[in-house]
């Protein structure tokens, strides 16, 4: 979880919120969660319940190691800069580093939501319709159905033209 800006929400509202959208993502994928946070916001926004029950990534740049007055008692994972270099990126790139719990191990599949309600065999292209709003509703991508379509235009589609999904099947 990465909250940047908290608008007008009470210190209250925050650790709510953060609990419920970091209980809502590990039902989903059934992996433990961590908070990326800033130092300031480890120490004054987070509550010590959040950090005795989630790790703490924590954003601290221009120190050698990060804060210790902070409601956690260790990090999992520390960005150290935004302005990195790395050869072969042609831009500054966050620098990090982390210990192993932060990692999944090499056997961790995630679990993914399958909505099988929106795999449909055909579709008939109508008016207006675009290969985005498409791939979005039937879960896979514009480059996906472009290529198993042969479509040269992905902005150009016709209403009635067939649209083959990802099980080789026709969407008509």
């Amino acid at each position: 979880m990465d909250f940047e800006n908290f608008g007008n929400l009470s210190k209250e509202e925050i650790n709510s919120i953060s609990r419920i959208f970091l209980e809502k993502v590990k039902e989903l994928t059934g992996k433990e969660m961590i908070i990326y946070s800033d130092a300031y916001n480890a120490k004054h926004t987070f509550s010590i319940e959040l950090a005795r029950d989630y790790p703490l990534w924590i954003a601290e740049y221009g120190v050698s190691s990060p804060t210790e007055n902070i409601n956690w008692e260790t990090w999992a994972g520390f960005q150290y800069t935004n302005s990195g270099r790395i050869n072969g990126i042609n831009a500054r790139v966050d620098r990090d580093k982390f210990t192993n719990e932060i990692f999944l191990s090499a056997n961790d599949a995630i679990n993914t939501p399958t909505n099988t309600t929106n795999q449909l065999e055909y579709y008939t292209v109508k008016r207006g319709n675009t290969l985005s709003e498409i791939a979005f509703e039937y879960g896979t991508t514009v480059n996906e159905i472009a290529g198993l379509n042969k479509i040269r235009n992905p902005n150009l589609i016709f209403p009635r033209s067939g649209i083959r999904n990802r099980y080789n099947s026709w969407l008509c």
